[in-house]
């Protein structure tokens, strides 16, 4: 990253990195602070992605419907884009609770597979069976937390997002001055 090789007429552009990465540090704290509220917005915005996808797909298959020798999987793929969309954008929400199921029930199969293995090792005679039953036990516990307050995976998601925009803000910024320097 030391050499950044830039013309005469791109160096007079190193403004457009710094600009971004105040954007991104910006959304960055935004989430920071209103996690859920960012998260439901951030759906939402998602949700109009996938809605306007569905419209051009639509759109796509029916004007191409007598050159494309598979216009339906077009068709049914902008159908349920926009279906999913609508979803999204009338319901953020559901989001949060459909990923806070999926995990809950993996978390309860692997606490179930830890439970099981520690019940085989105490019945061999094993002494180390109370780890694995510990952490079994302590995966059904999050499972269900995660269950009756699904709001926890949303607020986990807009953190990691929050870094991760942040971070890019801050080397957008280190790249505009670099640009500028060169």
């Amino acid at each position: 990253m030391s050499n950044i090789k830039t013309s005469g007429n791109n160096k007079n552009y190193w403004w457009l990195p710094l600009l971004s990465g105040v954007i991104f540090i910006i959304f960055g704290l935004w989430f920071l602070m209103i996690p859920l509220d960012s998260f439901a917005t951030f759906t939402t915005i998602f949700g109009f992605i996938i809605l306007i996808s569905g419209i051009s797909e639509i759109y796509f298959a029916i004007v191409n419907r007598k050159i494309i020798l598979d216009f339906q999987s077009f068709l049914w793929g902008g159908i349920f884009n926009l279906i999913l969309g609508f979803i999204l954008i009338l319901n953020p929400g559901i989001i949060i609770v459909a990923i806070s199921i999926m995990i809950s029930f993996w978390l309860i199969l692997k606490g179930g597979e830890l439970v099981k293995k520690a019940t085989d090792l105490k019945k061999s005679g094993d002494k180390s069976w109370s780890r694995p039953m510990f952490f079994g036990i302590l995966l059904f516990v999050i499972a269900l937390i995660l269950i009756w307050h699904p709001q926890i995976i949303g607020i986990t998601i807009a953190l990691w997002t929050s870094f991760a925009f942040i971070s890019l803000g801050i080397f957008r910024i280190y790249l505009a001055f670099r640009i500028r320097k060169s």
